[in-house]
């Protein structure tokens, strides 16, 4: 599995799936998410937005800096339109 924002297009692509009415399934660490893609992102229909964290072990190579802790923030969001999240 890839982590999908780091296409360049992904938000493109998931657009143009939900507006054709397809299950959105979303399965991410959130590497590669730019802020100002956010707003885009909340007006998709995502049926499930799952979010693997960095664990306490330094298993999973994740830079957890200011920009990551603001994007994961404005991601919670999403919870509050009814979007399912497992974080």
């Amino acid at each position: 599995m890839a982590e999908p924002f780091l296409n360049e297009h992904f938000i493109d692509m998931i657009e143009y799936a939900g507006k054709r009415g397809h299950n959105l399934f979303i399965f991410t660490t959130l590497i590669g998410l730019k802020e100002q893609f956010i707003p885009r992102l909340e007006k998709i229909p995502i049926s499930n937005f799952e979010i693997h964290l960095p664990d306490n072990e330094s298993k999973t190579n994740i830079i957890v800096n200011k920009n990551y802790l603001s994007i994961l923030k404005k991601i919670k969001i999403f919870k509050s339109l009814g979007i399912f999240m497992k974080m």
